[in-house]
């Protein structure tokens, strides 16, 4: 199965979760930033990773999954300030999956990231109450993604690269360790 690892990543965030990804897979898997253009047509899989920006997909982010082909075979993993586990997150996820109505949305791995300095300066003086929480949250969020989300991620990874997951009628090897 032909695979392509591509990310968008201000920070670093998603682009630490993405390398994971790319080792995990090993074999031919391609890894490439998000701007550097592909020939997507030649991937039986795309995982597109990319932080949460203002509630949804970073419009980079949200641009490239739009322009794919329909039916497009596709896994996203997104970076964001917010626990996991908050209700505003599980809402963030959801309209990142919304930017890929039309294409074959195997699933979504969602983590946290740590929250920059600038971000969370400009989040703090925002007249968004919402956002204002958010930057001043970013002591909880030193140190993501932590290896237990990288190995999370990993996981996720595998199940959707794995035999059940491939059109092709191909014996597939065990992955790669992280």
């Amino acid at each position: 199965m032909s695979i392509l690892v591509t990310y968008h990543s201000r920070t670093g965030n998603t682009r630490k979760v993405a390398e994971a990804i790319h080792r995990a897979l090993g074999g031919e898997t391609v890894l490439l930033a998000l701007d550097a253009r592909a020939d997507v047509e030649r991937y039986d899989l795309i995982f597109i990773g990319f932080p949460i920006h203002e509630s949804g997909p970073s419009p980079e982010a949200e641009t490239f999954i739009r322009s794919l082909p329909k039916g497009k075979r596709i896994a996203l993993f997104v970076t964001q300030a917010a626990p996991t586990d908050a209700p505003i997150a599980s809402r963030q996820v959801d309209r990142c999956g919304q930017a890929a109505i039309d294409k074959e949305l195997l699933g979504i791995y969602a983590c946290r990231g740590e929250l920059s300095e600038e971000t969370a300066r400009r989040m703090a003086a925002s007249s968004n109450k919402m956002l204002r929480a958010f930057g001043s949250m970013r002591d909880q969020t030193l140190g993501h993604p932590d290896i237990a989300e990288i190995e999370g991620a990993v996981r996720f990874a595998w199940a959707l690269a794995s035999p059940k997951h491939c059109r092709l009628n191909t014996d597939a090897s065990t992955p790669a360790n992280v």
